[in-house]
């Protein structure tokens, strides 16, 4: 079994993973055309198609695996949900002080990632 301070490492370390994931599903998507199919609307489909596809494959990745490592690992609690959201806001307010144009796409990324961990955290209650 696991105790608290390895699930908190662990937490941290899954953070530190999905900020780097973030930077490739940006870049990945980026590189992705839009279809023939959209390129009839202007600019309104361009500006948003890569943020909606970037949204839907960070949720679909972070499900994904946050799934599989509450399975495997740990049990999300509140505590963990914090740990794993550290690394998390303290990437973006390094993006938000040295690089402003970065931060909006990757924000596109970590609010899904946020919102399911969120969902899949469960409050530990101690009883004594």
């Amino acid at each position: 079994m696991l105790t608290k301070s390895q699930k908190n490492i662990i937490s941290i370390l899954l953070g530190c993973v999905f900020c780097y994931l973030f930077v490739v599903f940006v870049s990945v998507v980026a590189a992705f055309g839009v279809p023939q199919a959209l390129q009839t609307y202007d600019t309104i489909v361009i500006t948003y198609y890569s943020n909606t596809l970037t949204s839907l494959v960070s949720a679909i990745v972070s499900f994904v695996v946050l799934s599989a490592i509450r399975q495997w690992f740990i049990q999300l609690t509140l505590q963990n949900l914090f740990f794993f959201t550290l690394p998390i806001g303290l990437f973006f307010i390094f993006l938000l002080a040295v690089m402003r144009f970065a931060a909006l796409p990757l924000i596109y990324a970590a609010i899904p990632t946020i919102i399911i961990a969120a969902a899949l955290s469960r409050s530990e209650i101690t009883y004594r």
